[in-house]
């Protein structure tokens, strides 16, 4: 990605993602079931998640997802979009850090 569309990704974010990362985030998962869970949404633009959750994610906190790789991502809550009715729905934009694992993260295609 040109360091164009990294400014013009921070900016629409507010912050960068290593500027938001916390000490000891708390982590949350994709999936789960009724009332309590986390989904993709369908903006394919850009990752945005969406859920329900009695205690909604922070900016700093972590998202982990498996991906097609077999390998589960890292993702950093950048911003969370709070619903008032129901008052436990949110959405949130992410962004991945790293894998699990430790290793780097390799772009296939567009993300």
């Amino acid at each position: 990605m040109g360091t164009f569309l990294r400014k013009l990704r921070w900016m629409f974010f507010g912050k960068r993602p290593h500027e938001v990362l916390k000490e000891n985030p708390t982590v949350y998962k994709i999936g789960g079931g009724w009332g309590d869970s986390i989904q993709w949404s369908e903006d394919k633009a850009r990752w945005r998640v969406h859920g329900w959750k009695y205690r909604i994610p922070e900016v700093g906190d972590e998202l982990h997802a498996a991906m097609t790789s077999g390998k589960t991502c890292r993702f950093v809550f950048l911003r969370i979009d709070r619903c008032w009715d129901p008052p436990d729905m949110f959405f949130a934009d992410v962004y991945p850090v790293a894998y699990t694992d430790g290793s780097a993260l390799q772009w296939k295609g567009t993300a």
